[in-house]
């Protein structure tokens, strides 16, 4: 039975790393199929660097995007959330002008098999970053 590279990956992740195995994906990246609805991470700033108003403030912006109002969506704090289906997680600003009322955030897309894209999760290890490009560049499919 042949394994892919991705599964290898994770494999000798899940071996290597505590708490590997139970990565929560949908707080590291999220998945276009789905628009980014169930992108529950902690990027709390917009593609420009602009912070995130908090889902429950009604200042600068008022808005109907409550947690009240939308108890499944994930509306905690600032973070980036799609409550309405829009291209991808965005979030309010807190920057006072009409232009500027929300905008797209910086959450990176999930990418290859599955939508689980293991580059994203390990490029900030740098403990294990040298280990896994000397390897994963030998296996083959």
């Amino acid at each position: 039975m042949e394994m892919d590279k991705i599964t290898l990956i994770l494999i000798l992740a899940n071996s290597l790393l505590p708490g590997a195995s139970t990565l929560d994906w949908n707080k590291v990246c999220y998945q276009t199929a789905t628009k980014g609805s169930e992108y529950r991470g902690t990027v709390s700033t917009t593609r420009e660097g602009y912070t995130c108003q908090a889902w429950a403030s009604q200042t600068p912006h008022s808005h109907k995007n409550t947690p009240q109002k939308l108890p499944n969506a994930g509306l905690e704090s600032n973070y980036c959330r799609n409550p309405d289906n829009e291209n991808g997680p965005w979030c309010y600003t807190i920057i006072d002008r009409e232009d500027l009322r929300w905008k797209y955030c910086d959450v990176p897309e999930c990418e290859g098999k599955a939508g689980i894209n293991p580059r994203v999760y390990f490029e900030g290890l740098n403990k294990y970053k040298k280990w896994f490009t000397l390897h994963t560049a030998t296996i083959k499919k």
